[in-house]
């Protein structure tokens, strides 16, 4: 253990994964984003909300600022200043449903317009934006260099960046939960349903190239290691699937130590990150684990113990590794 920082503010809702680039920017509180020294765990800034908002989403960073959005607001914070600038107010009619994401610059962000689905695009912040309409309300949103990927609710969509129309929809995804967010890897969308099964649908035509039960009643967002993909799900199961066939190749449950005081399972973020050669993940008590694959499968070893649950994956950088885990923020060698 390196450090460990109390947050003050109000309890959690939604979690973020810290994000880190000289800082560590992490947002654990309704009405607040924060700012961390990697080095040292001491608090640099502390942005609020404006009175009668609370943020909605985790937030992006990108070249040097931090994008947030609230209910009906789009800012951004610079990261060595923690200046707040808003970027654009919506009408109380309008609430936004993704975290913003950052593509060369231009921001987007799903709402949900009284009872009309919208994906919002800001090309010039001081600009008008682009509005396209969608059939449901988007929930996450992913992207390669030419095509933004919308998951709803029930859906999967490609938007095409260049002329912002919809080139395909793909049907026969399920619920929605924080760990939904698609990987688009080497031109494949993958992601779980929320019905228990884990899909790849191509991401030019969005036909579906593979389907695969998990045990699980839904799969957290997956990563990828040794072009092996890796998801997990609630009962705290990592699963080693091949990306050409879908097949399970191995599998492994973490059990569960003690329970852990924070945050609720509901509101946490299992998703597994790669850290060099192993995946890393949080369990279902809160505490993390790490994965490496082995001749017999996966060789899977808990964590040390953190004083509250984990809410998000934990972020390495520079050999150094942070978890949130409200109302902490730790700083460990890895």
């Amino acid at each position: 253990m390196a450090w460990s920082t109390r947050l003050s503010g109000s309890v959690i809702q939604p979690p973020s994964q810290p994000l880190v680039d000289g800082r560590v920017v992490v947002q654990a509180r309704k009405f607040s984003v924060t700012a961390i020294d990697m080095l040292t765990g001491d608090e640099e800034w502390q942005v609020e909300v404006p009175d009668g908002e609370q943020l909605v989403k985790p937030p992006s960073l990108s070249d040097g600022w931090v994008y947030t959005v609230s209910q009906t607001t789009v800012a951004r914070i610079h990261l060595e200043t923690g200046v707040r600038e808003t970027i654009h107010q919506f009408p109380a009619s309008v609430t936004i449903r993704t975290s913003p994401l950052i593509i060369d610059g231009t921001i987007v962000v799903g709402v949900q317009r009284n009872t009309e689905s919208q994906l919002i695009v800001f090309d010039q912040l001081a600009a008008s934006p682009t509005v396209l309409s969608m059939p449901v309300a988007p929930r996450h949103l992913a992207a390669n260099p030419d095509t933004v990927y919308v998951r709803t609710k029930n859906t999967l969509l490609a938007v095409d960046i260049g002329s912002w129309t919809v080139q395909w929809t793909h049907s026969g995804i399920e619920g929605g939960h924080l760990g939904d967010v698609p990987l688009v890897w080497n031109g494949t969308i993958y992601t779980g349903t929320g019905g228990g099964y884990f899909v790849a649908v191509d991401g030019t035509t969005g036909v579906q190239q593979w389907q695969t039960q998990l045990p699980g009643t839904h799969s957290f967002s997956p990563t990828v290691l040794d072009e092996t993909l890796y998801t997990t799900d609630v009962s705290g199961t990592l699963y080693q699937i091949s990306p050409e066939t879908g097949s399970i190749q191995a599998s492994d449950t973490v059990e569960a130590s003690r329970e852990l005081p924070g945050v609720a399972l509901g509101n946490i973020d299992q998703s597994p990150v790669v850290a060099g050669d192993r995946v890393l993940f949080v369990a279902p008590d809160g505490g993390l684990a790490s994965a490496s694959p082995s001749e017999s499968g996966l060789d899977v070893h808990r964590l040390p113990t953190l004083e509250y649950r984990a809410v998000a994956p934990p972020t390495v950088v520079r050999g150094a590794l942070f978890v949130s885990a409200a109302p902490l923020l730790y700083g460990l060698s890895s």
